[in-house]
């Protein structure tokens, strides 16, 4: 149902025998070890991530929310890192926009100048920020010139390329 009392197609679907959903009901075990027991079929349409909807079914509980939410307000997101490509070099946060993943650690550059947090598969283009298959807020990066300015000492390097 939308908010005006209409109906609209479902976005996503779930099939599953009710046996495993009572469980997940009635709080002794969570939407994740549901989900991971394979004990489910899943549809999606459109076939796009929903960053709000994985958040709900697994943080679904208080102590979990509480978690996350001291985890993103504490944690610091000043830090930098430098990236090199063919294309070029890039300071970018070191860590993700999304959940805070150390980009120098669990991070991967894929082709056409773009880099892929291995947390939650993100990825965003390094010339603008843009997260381009998924909604999230968009990295810091800036474009370093190419050549005549020293190695900088603060921040870390991760060069690969593509």
């Amino acid at each position: 149902m939308n908010l005006k009392g209409g109906r609209e197609e479902a976005q996503y679907r779930f099939r599953l025998d009710s046996r495993w959903l009572a469980p997940v009901i009635y709080g002794n075990i969570g939407w994740e070890d549901l989900f991971l027991s394979l004990r489910f079929s899943a549809y999606r349409h459109p076939d796009l991530y929903n960053d709000y909807l994985i958040g709900l079914l697994k943080h679904a509980d208080p102590l979990a929310l509480d978690t996350v939410e001291r985890y993103e307000t504490n944690r610091a997101n000043d830090e930098k890192m430098v990236v090199e490509t063919p294309g070029g070099r890039f300071e970018i946060s070191r860590y993700c926009p999304h959940a805070g993943e150390d980009l120098m650690i669990g991070s991967t550059l894929i082709g056409g100048g773009k880099i892929r947090c291995l947390g939650h598969n993100l990825e965003f283009d390094l010339a603008s920020g843009t997260c381009i298959n998924a909604r999230c807020d968009p990295l810091s990066t800036r474009l370093l010139p190419s050549h005549g300015l020293p190695e900088t000492a603060a921040a870390p390097h991760l060069r690969v390329f593509d």
